[in-house]
């Protein structure tokens, strides 16, 4: 059970140490609440830039009256699963308070509503500035400069790029010129599908390609196993296999929506450009599975057959390109790439699974995790246990949105996972 003392021993499965939550006010007074803490909810998207959360408070002390709460106090949070050197932690902005009521005589109950400080640089910055050079290069400014750009102090992951760009940064915020950068960088492997986003471990300024080259965290299992078998009618807990099952599975959107797949560009489509300097028309044609085998995937195989009914007039992309827009550069565009970029981030959310599992405190989005699931059917005794994987929603997913959910009685996480490919061939003849 988790408690304001902290253990180094794991008691089960979902074990948490609530250690430290301590607000700070913006006068510099600070105020231990770790006690008054009845959970915390910690929140991270793959596809948004900031770590977001809530802090339930039960108070019979009128913190807010002694502390003169204003949206303008920080906390600093941390938690951890024991015997895991992998705590959650950091010092995050208190933007709301909600949901407060009150229980009995002299207690009442809040809701505190956190994000990161970055966050509130962000919205306070709006920055009139030409950035030149490589593109990975641009992004870590934007990350670290005092002046211009986020001013963290966490650790960044910055993939290089093979790109470089010129641009002028009209009174955008550092994060419109980081979702800028993003569509305008290619990895070193030429594949432009870069995503910025927060996680546990900092800030990542990263391609989806290298997301799916990393090894797997986690294996997820849905079945029935409560305890390991020990013979002679003995049993016992087994932390590790209970970390792996999972609690509660949904399926929102188990393929997508082909028809605005098609719409969007994502298997073909067709960009024409003007270029106003050379008074130039160009089309280019793009086809998804042109690229496939060109990319990397979480699995081997695409997740449509090539019966698809797909055109490239599906999508008509309309660009302005002019050469030699700023002296020394040629054309600043993306219009070579931009049709790939489109189909790799669309296809990235191709198949959505939600799971609730047993949290640990060293899960984080854009983690590689495998899902082993069953086909919902008879199965006969006689049937291999190879033909009773479910091979078109088993597989190698990202975790793409995560909710540590952390609460006196133990630890949950709520976790969106994805994949852009199958482990099946959708060509193949039969069953999957």
């Amino acid at each position: 059970m988790a408690s304001s003392g902290t253990s180094n021993q794991l008691r089960f499965a979902g074990d948490v140490n609530i250690n430290k939550v301590k607000i700070t006010t913006s006068r510099g007074m600070t105020q231990d609440i770790t006690v008054q803490v009845m959970g915390i909810e910690y929140y991270e998207d793959m596809f948004s830039p900031f770590v977001t959360g809530q802090i339930f408070v039960k108070d019979a002390l009128a913190l807010p009256n002694v502390l003169k709460f204003m949206g303008e106090e920080y906390v600093e949070i941390e938690f951890d699963t024991p015997t895991l050197d992998s705590p959650i932690k950091g010092t995050f902005y208190i933007h709301k308070m909600t949901e407060r009521e009150q229980q009995g005589d002299r207690a009442v109950v809040y809701t505190l509503h956190f994000t990161s400080v970055e966050a509130v640089v962000d919205i306070n910055k709006k920055i009139s500035k030409t950035f030149r050079g490589r593109i990975s290069d641009t992004a870590e400014q934007l990350l670290k400069n005092k002046n211009y750009g986020l001013e963290t102090e966490k650790p960044v992951n910055v993939e290089p790029t093979n790109t470089s760009d010129t641009f002028i940064s009209s009174f955008w915020s550092p994060l419109k010129n980081l979702q800028w950068c993003c569509s305008k960088a290619k990895n070193e492997r030429g594949v432009p599908n870069y995503l910025f986003f927060e996680n546990k471990y900092g800030f990542n300024f990263v391609s989806l390609d290298s997301l799916y080259t990393n090894r797997s965290v986690q294996d997820f299992v849905n079945d029935k196993y409560t305890r390991d078998d020990l013979g002679n009618g003995r049993t016992a807990a087994n932390p590790q296999e209970d970390y792996k099952r999972v609690l509660d599975i949904s399926m929102p959107d188990s393929f997508g929506d082909t028809l605005e797949k098609l719409k969007k560009g994502v298997y073909q489509s067709r960009a024409m450009t003007f270029d106003i300097t050379r008074k130039t028309y160009t089309a280019k044609n793009f086809n998804f599975y042109d690229k496939f085998e060109r990319q990397q995937h979480l699995n081997p195989n695409p997740i449509n057959s090539r019966n698809l009914i797909a055109r490239p007039n599906a999508a008509l992309l309309h660009r302005n390109r002019m050469e030699s827009n700023f002296a020394g550069t040629l054309d600043n565009t993306n219009f070579t790439y931009i049709q790939e970029r489109i189909s790799t981030i669309e296809m990235a959310q191709a198949h959505r699974v939600e799971i609730s599992v047993l949290g640990r405190t060293d899960y984080a989005v854009g983690q590689k995790v495998f899902l082993d699931l069953t086909k919902m059917k008879p199965i006969r005794e006689t049937e291999d246990t190879a033909d009773t994987i479910d091979r078109l929603f088993s597989g190698y997913y990202l975790i793409s949105a995560l909710n540590h959910s952390v609460t006196r009685q133990g630890h949950e996480c709520h976790m969106e996972l994805i994949k852009d490919s199958l482990a099946a061939n959708p060509n193949s003849v039969g069953e999957l």
